[in-house]
């Protein structure tokens, strides 16, 4: 499940709770679509701490709305993560080799 986060307009807060599926990921794409339209810059947050599961419908959404969001890489700004899990670490560390350009941090 995916819930909002307090946080300004131009940054997308997200808490994944419980276990993520497709909807997740297309409720997610709105909100980026919302938020590239109406800002040159948009930042990302999200908090993977309560995340217990993905859907593998949600795994292929996800990889789907990822290439889409790597057309907008001049709207990026800062990413961060925070997770107690090892694999965002791993994720974000290839994102960072294939574009250095993005500042991407997991938090622990």
């Amino acid at each position: 499940m995916l819930q909002q986060v307090s946080a300004p307009d131009h940054v997308i807060a997200l808490s994944l709770n419980g276990k993520l599926t497709g909807e997740g990921i297309q409720e997610y794409q709105s909100k980026l679509k919302d938020r590239l339209q109406k800002h040159s810059q948009v930042g990302i947050y999200v908090d993977l701490t309560m995340l217990s599961d993905i859907s593998a419908n949600a795994l292929i959404a996800g990889a789907k709305a990822d290439m889409e969001l790597f057309s907008h890489l001049s709207q990026l700004g800062r990413c961060a993560f925070v997770s107690d899990k090892e694999w965002p670490q791993t994720l974000v560390s290839i994102l960072q080799q294939l574009f250095p350009v993005l500042d991407v941090k997991v938090f622990p």
